[in-house]
């Protein structure tokens, strides 16, 4: 019931539906509506992955310096990211080099608000471990759902970094009034 904690689980919930909106349809946005060949699909995964390994490792160092300055960070990086894939979705090369950045904030993301939740539940640490991987999972479906009604419901892919951008603003704000709520206690 520790705002910290409920607040930094709602901020994973947000972040993780907004990309996994994203992400679960990947391919098909980048070819049908970016204009990308089939082929190059697989190596912007592969540089999903790179930026991915990056963004934990710099991420979990950040956090270290600076936990909710990293997390507010790269949440309004992740804002700024999804708002240049609204603008230019339908520039491939733009939307590839983006795909590079995406998934090294998707992924520095996960250090800091894990390090926020453990750091205010010392006294639980084992319960609110297994809440960190529920809130993900739970999220990632939800995302998925969401974006499979949106793209069934005729909005199509090309309105799914809407939602990254929706969620991770969301996310920005529950953030930041959080630090404003510890920075007042």
């Amino acid at each position: 019931g520790r705002e910290p904690v409920w607040s930094s689980l709602a901020v994973i919930a947000l972040q993780t539906i907004g990309q996994f909106a994203v992400f679960t349809y990947i391919a098909p946005l980048l070819t049908d509506v970016a204009g990308l060949p089939l082929t190059i699909v697989p190596i912007l995964l592969v540089l999903f992955g790179v930026g991915s390994t990056l963004g934990v490792l710099i991420g979990g160092r950040l956090a270290d310096w600076n936990l909710m300055g990293t997390l507010i960070g790269v949440l309004a990086l992740q804002v700024v990211t999804y708002g240049l894939m609204v603008i230019f979705i339908g520039s491939g090369w733009a939307m590839a080099a983006l795909v590079l950045i995406w998934g090294a904030l998707a992924f520095a993301f996960g250090s800091p608000v894990q390090a926020r939740i453990l750091k205010n539940t010392t006294d639980a640490p084992l319960l609110a471990a297994s809440l960190i991987p529920s809130a993900f999972n739970v999220s990632i479906a939800g995302g998925a759902a969401l974006g499979g009604g949106l793209i069934e419901g005729g909005y199509g892919y090309a309105s799914l970094p809407w939602v990254g951008l929706v969620t991770a603003a969301a996310a920005l704000a529950l953030a930041v009034w959080s630090r404003t709520q510890a920075k007042s206690s």
